[in-house]
């Protein structure tokens, strides 16, 4: 049981080091191109007046006719209402599947001690 601890233990390491390494090696590539601080791909900023400005590859877009607050609280009740069959199955499997880790997680650990 050990051994299956320390497996578990250098496959997160593994999985970490890549995330940092994939981090460190996009920085990098930026600095050889001379892009660094260049605007992503899609850019979202908040304004003063309270609106969220969208950048798409450089371009602005806005909304022509924003939602009223109105009609977004309307849309809200009609989603609370409705129920989506898909959206609830997904939710339940989620749910099955992270309490099933969860309890292989305790066993594990029992035996490790």
């Amino acid at each position: 049981m050990r051994v299956i601890l320390q497996c578990c233990c250098l496959i997160i390491m593994l999985m970490v080091g890549i995330g940092i390494g994939i981090s460190h090696a996009e920085k990098n590539m930026q600095a050889m191109q001379g892009t660094e601080g260049a605007p992503r791909a899609i850019q979202i900023t908040p304004t003063a007046q309270g609106r969220i400005e969208i950048a798409v590859l450089g371009q602005t877009v806005e909304t022509e006719h924003p939602a009223s607050v109105a009609n977004q609280e309307k849309v809200v009740a009609q989603v609370r209402q409705g129920t989506n069959l898909m959206a609830a199955m997904g939710n339940e499997v989620g749910a099955g599947i992270r309490q099933f880790t969860r309890e292989l997680a305790a066993w594990m650990f029992r035996w490790a001690d």
